[in-house]
């Protein structure tokens, strides 16, 4: 999926944590990737997407995007955008 988006994975954090970084106008020509992928594999993964923000904020981006995923616990969905 990174591949495809052309998104460069910048860590994985065992077991299962992604973080990947994207700037926000690729994210918008590339989030139906991540959507799709979401929908495909349901069953073993969910995805969160943090607010925009400048490269020296990007503490602010992780954060949201883990209360994004934290809102998907309670939910059907699989996939969310803070």
């Amino acid at each position: 999926m990174f591949a495809q988006a052309h998104v460069c994975l910048h860590t994985f954090n065992y077991p299962g944590d992604f973080i990947a970084l994207i700037e926000e106008t690729d994210f918008e020509k590339q989030n139906y990737i991540f959507k799709l992928f979401a929908k495909e594999h349901f069953d073993i993964l969910d995805i969160a997407v943090g607010k925009p923000t400048s490269l020296f904020q990007l503490h602010t981006s992780y954060q949201s995007a883990e209360t994004a995923l934290h809102s998907l616990i309670i939910s059907s969905e699989h996939y969310v955008i803070f």
